[in-house]
């Protein structure tokens, strides 16, 4: 174990080191290196980090008396909620709703009150991923640590958060009286599995820190893979990538990136809806997760959704219930072809099937009847588990249904609307922090910090910048490949 003594000591520490490196161990270690009766703070930025990090505890064996370990918006909006209340925030899918509580929360540090429980509470605080700090949040954690040693880790090239009106903490101008500690220069993600592709992640590291253009080898070696294909046939070039796969741990990661469409308007690509879709191209199995953020507004607005339709039909209103119905598991991101099959929409309807079908479609209509005749929460979850168990039906975006699905519970159980029961589900959540492993789709921003054994890059010539594309291919810790139009790559910043 390295002796941190030094870093531990300082009272304002900044570790640099690349991907891979051992930043979460060093963490792990320097809790176990802190005095016996102190506790750190542990602040991170994704509640994936949070989750690596406390597996990474488990693993070193770190007692948990040694440690708080939140999100650092997660800490402020609790600091906040606490201390001055709910009133003091907007409602949760606001999208300002985190930047507010930074605010409220620096301002109720300034206070001699707060500054005594959070020196009587911690030790010290160190901060993970320090590059996607915005200057708000940075401000907020110099204020946590103005009586307590501060020490940050992280990695400029990694800065992948972007906010549009908030910048980014500037390491040279922000960090400048810091002392600096170079103490991480082995790649020890990729020791046992694959060193070659530590050592070829390493170097084009060091190609992209002085350009934004490169040539990757598209020979196969050492499990690195680089695969061009046009654009007509990457949906089945990756369909049959997903098949040839042995591994259970795989990442499947997509570029966000800006492009023009058919009117000349600027729009975002890569965002949820368009990882669905091409799931739904490639995992003929269907067996892989879409990763989405949870905080995603998506949650709060298919809550809302359930909580009027409730509401309504107490209400006895005169709405299409079965075309409401049928609105809601679209919502689902349920494969709406094969909905369509039982649900006339149109005609407000169930359709009577034959054959096979015939004693579920029965089954399927004496459920919302009975939902009609005692509308609730309970008989409305009963409808919905029984269309996603209809013969064909498939759920391409499980985490969303089975969150729902739980807040169905926690709101029959506190008897709270979905809406509420949505807020206290991820409010757990941000604590918590969130397990990713597996068979999954996702974005950089979603699985940073975290490794997978497999990992593809999908549409790799579309990353716009090289921090966003490092970061993607550092995620591998076996196999990586890489596919792409073309072998030469080129970033804007």
């Amino acid at each position: 174990m390295t002796d941190w003594n030094d870093f531990i000591k300082c009272t304002r520490g900044l570790l640099i080191a690349p991907a891979g490196h051992g930043k979460t161990t060093a963490i792990a270690d320097c809790l176990l290196q802190c005095p016996i009766d102190s506790c750190q703070l542990v602040l991170t930025h994704t509640h994936a980090g949070i989750a690596s990090l406390r597996s990474k505890f488990r693993q070193k064996n770190v007692p948990s008396s040694r440690y708080q370990i939140e999100t650092i918006t997660g800490f402020a909006q609790r600091y906040v909620l606490s201390l001055i209340g709910s009133s003091a925030l907007p409602e949760e899918e606001d999208k300002s709703y985190f930047n507010v509580a930074i605010e409220k929360c620096c301002s109720l540090i300034q206070t001699s009150a707060v500054q005594n429980v959070i020196k009587a509470s911690f030790s010290g605080i160190f901060v993970d991923e320090y590059q996607d700090c915005t200057i708000d949040q940075h401000n907020m954690i110099m204020g946590l640590a103005k009586n307590l040693p501060l020490h940050l880790l992280g990695d400029p090239l990694q800065g992948i958060f972007s906010f549009e009106d908030k910048p980014l903490v500037d390491f040279e101008k922000d960090l400048c009286l810091f002392t600096r500690f170079e103490l991480l220069d082995y790649p020890w993600r990729w020791e046992k599995s694959n060193p070659a592709l530590g050592q070829f992640i390493f170097r084009i590291r060091k190609e992209l820190e002085v350009n934004h253009k490169i040539d990757i080898d598209s020979s196969p070696k050492d499990n690195i893979f680089v695969i061009t294909c046009l654009p007509s046939d990457k949906y089945s070039c990756l369909g049959r990538l997903i098949k040839q796969q042995k591994s259970n741990n795989i990442l499947i990661i997509c570029p966000s990136y800006k492009e023009y469409d058919n009117n000349g308007k600027l729009i975002l690509r890569g965002g949820l809806n368009e990882r669905i879709v091409i799931k739904q191209r490639t995992d003929y199995a269907n067996k892989f997760l879409v990763l989405d953020a949870i905080d995603s507004s998506e949650y709060y607005q298919c809550a809302k959704m359930i909580d009027l339709f409730i509401e309504k039909c107490l209400r006895g209103n005169r709405i299409k219930k079965v075309a409401r119905l049928h609105d809601i598991l679209k919502s689902l991101h349920l494969n709406i072809s094969e909905v369509n099959k039982w649900i006339d929409k149109s005609k407000n309807t169930f359709k009577q099937r034959t054959k096979e079908n015939a004693s579920f479609s029965k089954k399927l209509k004496e459920s919302f009847s009975h939902f009609e005749a005692d509308v609730n929460l309970s008989n409305l979850r009963t409808v919905l588990t029984q269309i996603v168990q209809l013969p064909q039906i498939k759920l391409y975006h499980k985490i969303f249904y089975y969150t729902i699905d739980k807040c169905f519970n926690i709101a029959q159980i506190n008897n709270i609307s979905m809406f509420e029961a949505m807020k206290l589900q991820k409010t757990r959540l941000r604590h918590q922090g969130r397990s990713v492993d597996g068979l999954c789709f996702g974005t950089t921003l979603l699985t940073k910090g975290l490794e997978f054994e497999t990992v593809i890059i999908w549409d790799a010539h579309k990353f716009e910048d090289v921090k966003n594309f490092y970061v993607a291919i550092s995620r591998a810790c076996k196999r990586l490949i890489i596919m792409t139009e073309t072998k030469s790559l080129t970033f804007d910043k």
